[in-house]
C-alpha cells in the first residue's frame, strides 16, 4: 500500500480508521485485534513518505461509522478544490 501511495504524483490523503478496518474487526467481532491494527497503522505511517501533498491522518472512527464517511467526503472535496486551482 505504501509503495503505491509513494508513487503518486498527485495530491492525496489517506485516512486511517483507528477503531477498525472491516465489519468483522469491530469490538466484539472475531477479528478484533487492536494490537494488530496499531501495528498496521504504524507501519503504514512510517513507510509513506509524507509531503505537503501526501498525508496520512488517523481518525477516531471505525471504517463503517458515518463520521468516517463524512470525513472522507470532506477530505475529497478539499483535494478536489485544490486540484482545480
Amino acid at each position: 500500500m505504501a509503495d503505491k501511495i509513494n508513487r503518486s504524483t498527485r495530491a492525496l490523503g489517506d485516512a486511517i480508521p483507528e477503531r477498525g478496518v472491516s465489519a468483522i474487526d469491530a469490538p466484539g467481532q472475531p477479528f478484533y485485534d487492536r494490537e494488530a491494527d496499531e501495528s498496521l497503522f504504524t507501519e503504514l505511517e512510517s513507510a509513506v513518505k509524507a509531503t505537503p501533498e501526501r498525508q496520512i491522518r488517523r481518525l477516531p472512527y471505525h471504517i463503517n461509522d458515518p463520521e468516517f464517511a463524512a470525513a472522507l467526503v470532506a477530505a475529497f472535496l478539499q483535494l478536489s478544490k485544490a486540484s482545480q486551482r
